[in-house]
Formats: C-alpha cells, sequence, structure tokens
C-alpha cells in the first residue's frame, strides 16, 4: 500500500507557544495544479503548547491513523456485505488474518 500525504506542523513562539498541524491526502489524477491534487480527505488541529516538531510529528502521526481508519472501515464493509449476500444458514469463508 502506497500512502501520498502531505504534512505540516509548527508552533509560534516555538517552543512552548500555541501549535498546530494538518496533513491532505494526495491522489494521482484528482485534478489541480500538478503536485498539488488532493482528494480532499484533509485534518488539521492543534494544541494550546508545543514545539515545531511535535507539530510535525502530530502531522504525520494524524495521517497515518486516519489511513488506518479509513482502511478498517472499507474491511468492516466488505465483511457485513459477505454476511448480507450469504443464503441462510451457509457457513462464512474464512479470510487469512481474520
Amino acid at each position: 500500500m502506497t500512502i501520498t500525504v502531505s504534512t505540516d506542523g509548527s508552533a509560534l513562539g516555538n517552543p512552548n507557544g500555541p501549535m498546530g498541524w494538518a496533513w491532505a491526502d494526495h491522489t494521482p489524477h484528482a485534478g489541480g495544479t500538478p503536485g498539488h491534487e488532493h482528494e480532499g480527505d484533509c485534518d488539521a488541529g492543534g494544541a494550546s503548547n508545543g514545539t515545531n516538531q511535535i507539530g510535525e510529528l502530530c502531522a504525520v502521526l494524524e495521517a497515518l491513523r486516519a489511513q488506518l481508519l479509513h482502511g478498517l472501515g472499507t474491511r468492516m464493509e466488505e465483511k457485513r456485505m459477505e454476511e448480507l449476500q450469504r443464503p441462510a444458514g451457509e457457513k462464512p469463508r474464512t479470510h487469512q488474518g481474520d
């Protein structure tokens, strides 16, 4: 799996100033300026106290968390669809890693 995101973090009055972070998920062929395409999946946040480095790391961590949650949600939806399509009384198929 390849994840392509842009991340950024900063702090005013570094260290110990208001800190912020943001990320944007990129996908090829999404339109927009080349190199600046993004699918729309993005997030941002901050804290009242932090450093530039903490902001940078928070952006990466939150981007990875979002990708993980998206992947888990997709897998759960696939499993639920299999359950709904399975004839009554038929045993579920097993998947590797389940």
